[in-house]
């Protein structure tokens, strides 16, 4: 009997990331924190009157107009983008960064009944970590990146199956704290995780007050 190997289908992952551009004209740009593995990026500025600048890698600075976007054909796990303001821009100009995660997995067989494999990436949302904070019940599904080394408390009253993936500071910890009933691990002590030893981690919840953390 020929053994029959299910197809799955492969979709492409799209995330965004919210970027409020503050690094000065001229200066040395602030970096884009997504570093998933990608296959293109969309840079749209979406402010309405004025322009900021991107660069890609060590490339040269571009300027992008007023709600124009920037279509890059790039891997954002290996390439960086950053942004800076353009002369005459008030800081915090409002950017998003929309990217295409490459997907990856199995399909179904060839003639011959070998596993065809493809690379395969379920992304949900990025969110920026850019201050400690509490968790919040919209971070459910979501990827965290940490910007620099901040706390993220979990909360009582968090939905059933509550989880996010963590991604921490290229320096410093990501730590994990609790506010009273909640555990981490079956303890009271905050958790920290760093980038060197933890490319990703995760946060589940399992009930009754119970958070796991995987990572070390």
């Amino acid at each position: 009997m020929a053994t029959l190997y299910p197809t799955l289908s492969a979709q492409v992952q799209t995330g965004t990331v919210d970027v409020s551009v503050t690094s000065a004209a001229g200066g040395a740009g602030q970096t884009v924190s997504y570093t998933g593995v990608t296959d293109s990026a969309r840079v749209w500025n979406q402010d309405t009157n004025h322009k900021i600048e991107y660069q890609v890698g060590s490339g040269s600075w571009v300027s992008l107009d007023p709600n124009k976007e920037a279509v890059l054909d790039i891997d954002m796990s290996a390439t960086t983008i950053k942004l800076r303001l353009s002369e005459f821009a008030p800081t915090g100009r409002a950017v998003q960064v929309i990217y295409n995660a490459k997907p990856h997995g199995v399909l179904a067989p060839d003639a011959e009944g070998r596993p065809t494999t493809f690379d395969d990436v379920s992304i949900g949302q990025v969110v920026t970590i850019g201050a400690s904070r509490d968790a919040l019940a919209t971070d459910n599904g979501k990827t965290l990146v940490f910007s620099a080394a901040y706390t993220y408390t979990m909360v009582p009253g968090l939905p059933e199956g509550f989880s996010v993936a963590v991604r921490p500071p290229a320096s410093g910890n990501a730590s994990i704290a609790r506010t009273a009933p909640v555990t981490l691990n079956g303890g009271t002590s905050t958790l920290t995780r760093a980038q060197a030893s933890n490319i990703l981690f995760a946060v589940v919840y399992l009930g009754a007050d119970t958070y796991a953390v995987t990572g070390s």
